[in-house]
């Protein structure tokens, strides 16, 4: 990656990239650092220098990665309006995450895609929806779960 850096700062390899979810500084849902050399310096665009950097979010970090698929109870439940789906994979996987209403109809698509080994969660925001019992369902590669919410408005 490249990153913009003045050109007053030195060169060494005792720096560390921070990047963060959500709206910095005021919400931050997570964040993750790592330690980056820096491997060359150029000069670049309106004063700052083009420096290419060598590292990664997981470098010498232990990554407590799930053991197995597994999809969690939403909360809150009962809900208003929005409730937060948690699932977990072990490896990559491609992965379905849909709501469906008490008639079996598929409401909302969350996730559909590959997605990477890790913890994971989705924020469904059901105010288009009337109130009621709904129902999602997690595929991941064999394994497939149903469970239940209830939307209260």
């Amino acid at each position: 990656m490249n990153q913009n850096i003045p050109n007053f700062a030195p060169i060494s390899d005792e720096y560390i990239y921070y990047g963060y979810v959500g709206d910095y500084p005021a919400v931050v849902i997570d964040s993750s650092y790592f330690p980056f050399e820096v491997t060359a310096k150029g000069v670049g665009k309106r004063g700052a220098s083009d420096w290419t950097l060598i590292g990664s979010f997981l470098a010498g970090r232990d990554v407590d990665l799930p053991r197995e698929v597994a999809l969690s109870s939403n909360y809150p439940n009962p809900f208003n309006a929005k409730t937060v789906i948690e699932y977990q994979l072990p490896e990559a996987s491609e992965v379905t995450l849909e709501v469906y209403n008490l008639l079996g109809e598929k409401v909302a698509t969350l996730v559909d895609g590959e997605r990477e080994a890790g913890y994971k969660s989705v924020i469904w925001d059901a105010s288009a929806v009337s109130s009621g019992l709904y129902f999602y369902k997690l595929t991941a590669g064999d394994y497939t779960n149903t469970r239940r919410m209830m939307l209260v408005k």
